[in-house]
């Protein structure tokens, strides 16, 4: 669905045999629940005190019409979203609207979101 030029640079850079030893790890000690997340999940948890990060499409994000799949911190919902987007040049407070955040969360379809939430246990 994404393509072959996006396969391509997944496979370049990724090795599947370890992320799948890393995931059979990761889900025997982490709750998953399966479902399309919404914005007002993110605030949610940001309220709870989670580390909240999810997947977008950095091109658009940045405006681009292309796709690099690019994992970035949320850490206000407001007027805007505002992120700590660890990429190359870094941006710690990147704002963008809350239209542009959707379509770069939710590239190529609303379905495909993702989000992961962390926090220590206390």
């Amino acid at each position: 669905r994404y393509g072959e030029k996006v396969a391509k640079a997944q496979d370049k850079n990724s090795d599947i045999a370890q992320e799948r030893t890393v995931a059979s790890r990761f889900i025997k000690r982490a709750p998953i629940i399966r479902r399309v997340p919404k914005l007002s999940d993110i605030e949610k948890l940001l309220s709870e005190g989670y580390v909240v990060i999810v997947n977008v499409n950095s091109a658009a994000l940045h405006g681009f019409d292309d796709y690099s799949g690019h994992f970035v911190v949320v850490t206000d919902v407001g007027e805007e979203i505002i992120l700590h987007d660890p990429g190359l040049p870094p941006s710690p407070n990147f704002r963008g609207s809350k239209e542009i955040f959707h379509n770069a969360w939710a590239y190529q379809k609303d379905n495909d979101k993702h989000l992961l939430a962390v926090r220590l246990r206390i």
